[in-house]
């Protein structure tokens, strides 16, 4: 049997609502995480409907199903679920990423994770959790008007750097 007994399940559609709520009902604390707070709600509205036929499939009494609600919390700021820390948003990143590397015996997809680790993690940079990743928020170059028009080719030298991290950043 697993001593894990607290989880943090990042996404909340449809197969990580459906992890979060068994594994809640199996008595593991659960964080349900999504970017997206509409995400948030409709896993909810899936929970409230898995904790209506849970008494039928699975012989749930209500007092599961309470035990089972109680064991789960939702949110969109990851790093405000307690136990999570931009290490182990690291090391669960590292873990992933490497593991489908060395399971491949893809060298591609291990450079892509040393880039991701030391251009982006290693620097704190985290996207939505702290508002600096690819670009700095709050003036993503995505909601600028004309984001997605093509440019000039004389354009790409100025784009590339604009893109590219820099050290200190």
């Amino acid at each position: 049997m697993s001593r894990l007994d607290k989880a943090t399940v990042l996404g909340s559609g449809v197969l990580g609502g459906q992890i979060a709520w068994h594994s809640a009902f199996k008595g593991k604390a659960l964080a349900v995480y999504d970017i997206a707070p509409d995400a948030i709600e409709r896993c909810r509205a899936a929970h409230d409907q898995l904790a209506a036929v849970y008494p039928s499939d699975v012989g749930a009494d209500d007092a599961d199903i309470a035990a089972t609600r109680e064991r789960l919390t939702y949110g969109t700021d990851l790093m405000a679920h307690p136990g999570t820390s931009r290490e182990t948003l690291t090391e669960v990143t590292e873990f992933v990423l490497s593991h489908w590397a060395r399971e491949n015996d893809d060298a591609q997809m291990s450079a892509n994770a040393d880039y991701i680790k030391k251009n982006f993690l290693d620097r704190g940079r985290l996207g939505l959790q702290n508002g600096k990743g690819y670009y700095d928020c709050p003036d993503p170059a995505y909601q600028r008007p004309g984001f997605l028009d093509v440019p000039d080719i004389s354009a790409v030298p100025d784009l590339v750097s604009s893109i590219s991290p820099t050290e200190g950043s």
